[in-house]
């Protein structure tokens, strides 16, 4: 059941990772602070700092939310 699920999400969550980035180049010229964030949120898993990696995670998904809007916003022709 689980595969099924993420085979069904597979399409979905590629499309929503390159509007992600797509916002996030719109903003940045690199994508340094992008690899920083995965490797903050590796390095706290990798340490098991549960509590770090939670508010490591969630300061990433509020990136992401704002770069998922601002490619919206490029989408929708405001800038």
């Amino acid at each position: 059941m689980l595969n099924f699920l993420v085979e069904g999400m597979e399409e979905p969550l590629h499309h929503s990772r390159l509007q992600s980035i797509r916002g996030y180049r719109s903003k940045a010229d690199d994508i340094e602070s992008l690899i920083e964030q995965h490797g903050e949120i590796f390095e706290k898993i990798s340490s098991r700092d549960v509590r770090g990696a939670a508010t490591s995670m969630r300061k990433h998904l509020i990136h992401t939310r704002n770069d998922l809007r601002a490619a919206a916003a490029i989408q929708n022709g405001a800038t």
